[in-house]
């Protein structure tokens, strides 16, 4: 009876003579192979030669897109995505693929370095990883990232063994400095968030994320210790800053945190931006601008809504040119008239060469201080600002 039932659950290859197939275990999971029909008799005791000949892969047909995101790019003429543990860098002119073979398990995400060349892929945690007994084996089968050139299909660095849990999620290189960083989320209960410095890989900071699940992750494209990562619910804003990573909660309706502060529903639709002030120190500034964008060498027409109740500090438009100093062109400090609702403000730029709108918050002393911004306009010519009377008659 017990050689029977080991011999039923065992995972060693087992011949079946009547069906002509041999069952083998990939990775614990079970895969008969049927052998050739003038096969009449086959041990799997028997010692063979290794053929001289070996299998080499051609083509893939299947994508993976249930359960992840951002995982297809186009890239120098080629289509990127992941099937299973293969990279597929498809040709769609030629209907030809090449492939990147790197990853011991099923690839999850995908990012493109901004030099376009390199790319960057992560992996789920191997099923036997537990049963190898060669410790790189074993090492290779845990979830990380595997930096690799996108024309020689070269492995450029393997990055996070032994730092994610059960798989790697998402993940996104930094624009700002050239992608010299690597943000990446996994896919543990808490969702950690790590930085790695490229071509070191060394681990620059990492923090619990959130406990619903993480759909993306990005880095702010003109900020570069600045990350955006959204999900079931929630959007993050992070900082990296001195080898640690602090945390803003972007709010999608409903009043803020805080109590006594804030405003209970956004202005216009459903969103709003506002200053979260608890635990940041007194004087802390909270800046929205268009340093980044390029603004025509025109006047403007700034119009936007703003909720300043509880003990608020300071908020501020500026304007100017990106090559001088900006200057205060609009202020509101402290408390303001019947505080529970918004107020509406239009305020004319002047003209400038390159012009730079920024507008700045300000904490106060207090932590019911949160500053609130929505239904924010730019406009241009600047006469939109300017009032026009109708008069009509009654006689």
């Amino acid at each position: 009876m017990a050689q029977r039932k080991n011999k039923k659950y065992s995972k060693d290859p087992q011949w079946n003579s009547e069906e002509g197939n041999l069952r083998i275990y990939l990775r614990g999971r079970p895969v008969s192979l049927y052998a050739p029909s003038d096969l009449s008799d086959y041990s799997v005791d028997k010692e063979v030669t290794t053929p001289d000949q070996k299998l080499q892969l051609e083509y893939v047909f299947g994508y993976r897109g249930r359960d992840c995101r951002s995982n297809l790019y186009y890239l120098n003429g080629e289509v990127i995505y992941f099937c299973a543990g293969v990279v597929v860098l498809h040709n769609p002119e030629e209907q030809t693929q090449r492939h990147y073979l790197g990853h011991t398990d099923d690839v999850k995400c995908l990012a493109i370095h901004p030099d376009k060349v390199r790319v960057a892929t992560g992996q789920v945690a191997g099923h036997d990883r537990k049963d190898s007994k060669k410790k790189k084996e074993e090492s290779d089968k845990k979830p990380h990232v595997r930096i690799w050139h996108s024309t020689s299909l070269n492995t450029l660095h393997v990055i996070g063994i032994g730092d994610f849990d059960r798989s790697v999620c998402c993940l996104s290189f930094s624009k700002q400095d050239g992608g010299a960083k690597l943000c990446v989320v996994d896919e543990s209960n808490e969702h950690e968030l790590f930085v790695y410095d490229v071509e070191k890989g060394r681990k620059l900071a990492n923090t619990k994320g959130s406990q619903d699940p993480v759909l993306a992750v990005e880095f702010h494209p003109s900020e570069p210790n600045s990350i955006i990562d959204v999900g079931k619910g929630h959007i993050q804003f992070w900082t990296l800053e001195s080898g640690k990573l602090t945390k803003k909660s972007g709010v999608f309706d409903g009043g803020t945190p805080s109590s006594n502060t804030g405003p209970t529903k956004a202005a216009e639709g459903s969103y709003y931006m506002y200053t979260k002030v608890s635990n940041i120190a007194s004087g802390s500034r909270a800046v929205l601008t268009t340093e980044s964008a390029s603004l025509t060498a025109s006047s403007f027409c700034l119009s936007f809504q703003y909720h300043m109740k509880g003990l608020p500090g300071t908020l501020k438009v500026f304007a100017g040119d990106k090559t001088s100093s900006l200057t205060s062109i609009w202020e509101k400090s402290g408390v303001q008239p019947n505080p529970d609702q918004w107020k509406n403000v239009t305020i004319e730029i002047p003209q400038f060469n390159n012009p730079v709108i920024s507008i700045e918050g300000t904490r106060g002393n207090s932590f019911r201080g949160d500053i609130a911004i929505d239904d924010l306009i730019l406009k241009t010519p600047s006469r939109c600002c300017r009032k026009w009377y109708v008069i009509i008659s009654t006689s």
